[in-house]
């Protein structure tokens, strides 16, 4: 599905941000989540944690671009323990404008995952996080479709032998079976381990909701409620799959209705995704936000300015 790059980049930054909005963001339970109860409400007079950390992260990744190869290391993250789902969701929120920065350079892309601001994390988180990375990456150039992300990744070096590319060979297998969530979910966990991180079966167990149902973002991001563990994780993920693949939109007006505030939370989102765009193009600016972007003339990467 061919989309303009402008509506992927606010496809995934309204995408997770519509989730933040009803509640799957917050502290609580995703149980009161009101799009699973088909509940619409107005946007918190705060912005959620999700909202707050991919506003983080698309500051953070264009000031590491801007600071060129002979700059100093920027700060590493902190990294939540494989049991905290909150911030393990947070952690995943503030890392995707990177893949959105970095899609068209992958080599790149792990470098400033891994090397840079998750350069103390384990291996396996590593992985994990840029498989998330990654598979952002590929839909962004339009490598990857719903029948050939999963068997795209499994190719991937940096998944060879680990946990992750056994849960997404099993996901893959299930998919070409049209088997339910239920089942899927159940083959995943079958031979996990206590020691398995709940990221790599969260990122498999989004891959299935996202390739069995691309096209409805509505039923790709609420699929996941019903599984027994996880479901923050899960629905995330899947909400950026969709969100990038489908563009902006997709997203059903009326859950963006919560945004409909004076605040104007929702064009403070777009302007910020714009403002990534911008930066991807090689245009470094403060006064960015008030440039209409669907009417701007957008270079290749690195024709206005090297990009660190």
């Amino acid at each position: 599905m061919q989309q303009l790059l402008i509506d992927r980049f606010r496809g995934l930054f309204l995408g997770v941000a519509v989730l933040d909005a009803h509640g799957y963001g917050q502290d609580d339970s995703h149980g009161n989540s009101t799009l699973a109860s088909g509940q619409n409400v107005s946007l918190p007079r705060e912005s959620g944690k999700w909202c707050e950390a991919l506003a983080l992260g698309q500051s953070e990744v264009i000031a590491y671009s801007s600071q060129g190869a002979n700059e100093s290391q920027v700060p590493t993250i902190a990294i939540p323990t494989p049991e905290d789902e909150i911030q393990l969701a947070v952690l995943i929120a503030q890392m995707l404008p990177a893949a959105l920065f970095y899609h068209e350079n992958l080599p790149r892309l792990q470098n400033y995952i891994c090397d840079h601001r998750l350069r103390e994390a384990s291996p396996d988180l590593q992985v994990e996080m840029l498989g998330i990375e990654v598979a952002i990456a590929l839909l962004c150039q339009e490598q990857a479709n719903p029948q050939t992300l999963v068997s795209q990744l499994l190719v991937q070096d940096f998944l060879s032998g680990t946990t992750l590319h056994t849960q997404l060979q099993q996901v893959q297998t299930l998919l070409q079976t049209r088997s339910s969530l239920s089942r899927v979910w159940s083959e995943v966990n079958a031979k996990r381990s206590p020691e398995t991180s709940p990221l790599a079966t969260a990122l498999a167990m989004a891959c299935y909701c996202w390739s069995s149902t691309a096209d409805t973002f509505a039923l790709t991001v609420t699929r996941p409620l019903t599984l027994p563990q996880f479901p923050r994780l899960v629905a995330l993920i899947t909400g950026a799959l969709s969100g990038v693949f489908n563009g902006v939109h997709a997203i059903p007006w009326a859950w963006q209705g919560a945004f409909s505030t004076p605040s104007g939370a929702r064009t403070s989102i777009l302007a910020q995704a714009d403002q990534l765009l911008a930066a991807w193009s090689g245009y470094l600016s403060d006064d960015i936000i008030a440039l209409p972007l669907e009417q701007t003339a957008i270079s290749a990467p690195g024709v206005l300015r090297p990009r660190g």
